[in-house]
């Protein structure tokens, strides 16, 4: 089916609709295989390294984020350059020009395939696309600024031109491309700028020959004859007419252009490594030739002595994408295929390279996230064998566990560093307690028949491996877990045992074992040994045979490990009361914490895949292989909710990973063919199936404050961040039960000559809205393509408000995000943290004729003065009582002070309708406005009912704190917006505490406050305490 082009759809309510959006990437570094560009601004120098679809700038005085580029919804950027503020970015066929941090403008129409790689020189930007076409863009500032001013008038207009109006456009103007002609066959794959050479490149081809083109006129200066290989990388040396060229079989030759002579060839074996990057060192001090391959090596060729100096083996993993050296400094910059970015320091005697600093992420897409403690660390792992730490929103403190000196070990061993490292990492648990003191985070790896711990607070491996003793040893370790003191870890192995160990000394504890009667003990050994025992003489029938079949003991219990089969879940209470395990046998068995005995069973009916307790409200989910969701509660061993995914059962992936959040009303459910399952658990329903990305999510992790979901995906090396919608909005517009598309920044899809827009896999609509969210028909709908966008919204919104009070006096909540009444509280905090830095500039001094201390009567004193302003409140106070005026006895206001007669001229929004209310007694329109009102507005709006200084209150301002005394006592007594107006309630208090404590008559007015709030809270706490002594008598808690 088609759908209707992305222009007709409205932007804002479907973003609206989603539960979560898209928020950041953690653990992105550089790109794969774009090179970096290293810009000096004044005595600094930067380097702005590409990512997917956006870029990131860093110092590389200590390779700290200065800032982040926008994300480009069109494509990847495939090529980078920098000129002054300007980065220039290929995305597709088009260039996006970037000022700062915002899209200023965009060199569209060049190019009719994708551009490949950029070079900038003087006022010129050269680009080249994937057919060998070569454009010439003019970017002198003036240009710039005419592109720019255009851009910025189409966007105001929002007029989207497509790439032959903007090429127009840009020809109208004067400032489109020039084509430069080249050779036939002539393929550019390297560019290159020899100093002294006015308006001159050097380009080599695909095919081995290389010339020099003015750009200027668009001519072939010089061709030079081919060197038998193609040429990949071309670069200008320090010495003049040098330029050194880096070919496809290894071979770098330093080639004088001046006179078409290779002065030397420099190559290392015989394996023919393509050449990737290269670098001349600039500073003066030494005549060193770096070169990297696509081996993932860096090659340092003195080129006084014509060898090698030094061989960086594996600098990076894979390819080295781009070298660089900074600006008169012996300091390399170095990038790769493993996501990274390397400064090395050539600072030894013997002119040898060390590692100075570096930036780092996954160099392989991770498989396990968790949040850690709070919410503010991450900690992931993945198939590149290392267990990494994140900060949200503190990237400088990312690092990775350390495992003992890897790299050094691997050189001594003349192997891969990767090859010393442990297995992949297959489950993650973590204790905050104890994270000082010892190891506190402990993982299971695949294959492994140990379980590692690690110390958070060195970011090191810890001293001691978990290690199952006698044959459990043998087997592979599937679930891990920390208690909740943080003093034990559980290890569970493949064959159903599950061990204690203490963490601080990594001693054995005990196992969880349960006991079998006589006749399963005899199946169970049977089926173990087989025919061990029946080889004695009388065969089956003798006395030695019947004696081994029954035990000698009818009475005889065996132990056994704590499941049959593979361990899914382990997982401890929030007291150390019991633990709860799950295995492939289809059965949840609790164990008491102290005595590690049996407590009770829990039959599922089908194989478990995944668990997750949740502490607070002992609840257990678990994934099972039916691709059915439940949920048991451990205490009274009953399940309390089914969640089946719906359509045909066979379109749905296994249930791979389930949690809970933090306050017990979500369950979140992540299958193996990448879908996420929101599920209410009080109200029983799917809240949303969500597509997150277009790559396969593959594990996720909800966060403790309930603000951030994360994500891993395949083929993807970061975390993925994404913001939940309703902790911030509110669920007003929340598409309840319906499936998501929510995808990172993806291609557009352009509609076609009937305007519409195809749909591609999955009957996904490919359109970029926003955050690229697309709201998918509903299945179980009749007619769903008859309904238009406003009634999906009037439907949405019926569905989530719900009724406004079900009775006169119930207590009713506003459902305001909880972050809207934190702010509010904290207004004061948040505004000081808002506020922009300024630096602190020395006052200056006054002029010599201008007095310091004015006189008692000089007219410039300050109004705010408390003794000036009594004194003339004084004098028009008696001219007040002269005048025969009876309301004299008030105190005036500074700025009102001729009298009464102009207070309360000018009425704020809130006032007015808390007038209004009073006169017909109803104050909901109030409530409304205060409702929908921004916490800036709500504090100004109750702070401007009463005087700024209580010393000058008047009466008008007196009526008005009554007034709102009155309103707060009604909507006390009327239950509506419950926790809303107490809110409220505090800031009113808090802002005019003074002043009603000043007036008599405002202090009995808060005594019928004062016994609506007293009564309200009095009726919940009565109905809290009910429920608490309903539950402890049904759950068997006496007492508690």
């Amino acid at each position: 089916r088609a759908r209707r082009a992305a222009p007709e759809l409205p932007r804002l309510a479907l973003v609206a609709m989603s539960l979560f959006v898209p928020y950041r990437a953690l653990g992105l570094v550089a790109a794969d295989d774009v090179a970096f560009v290293v810009n000096r601004r004044g005595t600094e120098s930067w380097v702005t390294v590409p990512l997917r679809d956006s870029f990131v700038v860093y110092d590389c005085a200590k390779l700290r984020v200065t800032f982040f580029g926008p994300r480009f919804t069109q494509g990847d950027v495939s090529a980078l350059a920098t000129r002054k503020n300007w980065t220039f970015c290929a995305v597709g066929r088009d260039i996006m020009c970037v000022k700062r941090l915002h899209v200023s403008c965009a060199l569209a129409g060049g190019h009719a395939t994708r551009v490949t790689r950029m070079f900038v020189f003087g006022f010129y930007l050269v680009s080249v696309d994937e057919e060998g076409v070569v454009k010439v863009w003019d970017i002198d500032d003036d240009v710039m600024a005419v592109r720019e001013r255009e851009y910025e008038e189409r966007r105001l207009r929002n007029d989207d031109m497509d790439a032959e109006e903007a090429s127009e456009s840009a020809s109208a103007s004067g400032v489109e491309a020039r084509d430069v002609e080249m050779p036939d066959g002539f393929v550019t794959t390297a560019i290159a700028h020899p100093d002294g050479y006015i308006d001159k490149l050097v380009f080599g081809s695909a095919d081995g020959r290389m010339m020099i083109m003015n750009i200027r006129v668009g001519k072939v200066v010089y061709e030079f004859a081919g060197y038998g290989s193609a040429v990949r990388v071309v670069e200008n040396s320090p010495a003049e007419d040098v330029v050194a060229v880096g070919l496809e079989d290894g071979r770098v030759l330093l080639v004088d252009v001046s006179r078409d002579k290779v002065m030397f060839t420099l190559s290392m074996d015989s394996t023919q490594t393509p050449v990737t990057a290269m670098a001349f060192r600039t500073d003066g001090q030494d005549d060193v030739l770096c070169v990297g391959d696509a081996r993932g090596r860096v090659m340092v060729w003195d080129l006084g002595m014509r060898k090698i100096r030094t061989l960086i083996n594996e600098a990076h993993e894979g390819r080295v994408s781009a070298l660089s050296f900074l600006d008169g400094q012996p300091v390399m910059v170095s990038s790769g295929g493993d996501n990274t970015l390397k400064e090395w320091i050539f600072d030894r005697e013997d002119g040898d390279a060390r590692l100075l600093r570096f930036r780092a992420g996954h160099s392989k897409p991770p498989t396990n996230v968790t949040f850690y403690g709070e919410g503010k660390k991450l900690l992931a792992a993945g198939s590149d064998r290392t267990l990494r730490i994140f900060h949200p929103f503190a990237d400088q403190q990312n690092a990775e566990f350390s495992q003992k000196n890897t790299s050094k070990r691997a050189r001594k061993m003349g192997v891969a560093e990767e090859e010393l490292k442990l297995p992949p990492v297959t489950r993650i648990a973590w204790g905050e307690l104890r994270e000082n003191d010892w190891a506190n985070v402990v993982t299971a790896h695949e294959n492994s028949t140990s379980a590692y711990t690690w110390r958070l607070s060195k970011n090191t491996i810890g001293e001691h491996v978990l290690q199952c003793p006698k044959e459990d040893g043998k087997c592979a370790v599937t679930s891990v877990c920390i208690s909740a003191c943080g003093n034990f870890a559980f290890v569970g192995v493949a064959n159903g045992a599950v061990h204690r160990f203490n963490l601080q000394s990594g001693l054995h504890r005990g196992a969880l074992e349960r006991s079998i009667d006589a006749s399963a003990a005899n199946q169970r050994k049977k089926k173990k040994n087989g025919n061990e025992g029946y080889n004695f003489p009388g065969g089956k029938r003798s006395f030695w045979a019947l004696a081994n079949q029954a035990g000698g003991n009818k009475s005889e219990t065996l132990n056994v490990p704590a499941h049959d089969g593979n361990i899914t879940c382990i997982a401890a209470d929030s007291a150390n009361r019991y633990m709860v395990t799950a295995g492939v046998d289809g059965v949840i068995r609790v164990w008491k914490f102290s005595t590690m005995k049996l407590d009770m069973e829990i039959n599922v009916g089908h194989a478990t895949t995944c668990g997750y307790l949740h502490r607070e409200s002992s609840l257990f989910a678990v994934g099972c292989t039916d691709k059915i969701v439940r949920i048991y509660d451990v205490v009274t061993g009953k399940r309390v909710r089914t969640y089946e995914p719906r359509g045909d059962i066979a379109d749905v992936g296994d249930v791979k990973s389930v949690e809970i959040s933090v306050d017990g009303r979500w369950v979140f459910a992540l299958d193996s063919l990448g879908s996420l399952r929101v599920y209410d658990i009080p109200a029983s329903r799917l809240v949303q199936h969500l597509i997150l990305g277009d790559d396969k999510v593959t594990a996720v992790s909800f966060s403790p404050a309930q603000d951030f979901l994360v994500t891993t995906h395949e083929n993807r090396r970061g975390l993925y961040l994404w913001v939940n919608r309703v902790l911030f909005e509110g669920t007003k517009k929340l598409a309840y039960g319906r499936k998501v598309s929510v995808g990172l920044p993806e291609r557009m899809a352009l509609p076609d000559e009937n305007g519409t827009v195809p749909e591609g896999e999955n009957g996904r609509v490919q359109e970029d809205i926003d955050h690229g969210v697309y709201i998918h028909p509903d299945d179980n709908a009749e007619d769903d393509e008859e309904f238009t966008m406003e009634e999906l919204e009037e439907y949405f919104e019926k569905m989530s408000a719900g009724p406004r009070q079900i009775a006169p006096g119930m207590i009713t909540l506003a459902r305001l995000p909880q972050t809207h009444i934190d702010t509010l509280l904290n207004l004061d905090v948040v505004q000081e943290k808002m506020k922009p830095k300024q630096e602190e500039k020395a006052l200056e001094q006054a002029p010599f004729f201008l007095p310091t201390a004015a006189a008692s009567d000089d007219v410039r004193r300050s109004i705010f003065d408390p003794i000036r302003e009594s004194e003339v409140n004084k004098d028009s106070s008696a001219l007040a009582l002269v005048a025969g005026d009876v309301n004299s006895g008030d105190p005036q206001s500074r700025i009102l002070r001729q009298g009464t007669a102009l207070a309360g001229a000018h009425h704020t929004p809130l006032l007015t309708l808390l007038q209004k209310g009073e006169k017909s007694g109803d104050y909901t329109d109030a409530l409304d406005f205060l409702k929908d009102a921004s916490p800036v507005v709500v504090d100004g709006e109750i702070r401007s009912l009463g005087p700024w200084d209580h010393n000058f209150m008047s009466s008008d301002d007196r009526d008005n704190l009554k007034r709102g005394i009155v309103f707060f006592t009604a909507a006390l007594e009327s239950g509506m917006y419950f926790e809303m107006v107490n809110a409220h309630l505090q800031v009113f208090l808090k802002a005019h505490s003074t002043a009603i404590m000043s007036s008599d008559e405002l202090k009995r007015a808060c005594h019928p406050l004062r016994l609506a709030m007293h009564k309200s809270w009095t009726r919940l706490d009565d109905l809290f305490n009910e429920l608490r002594c309903s539950l402890s008598f049904h759950t068997g808690q006496h007492g508690v």
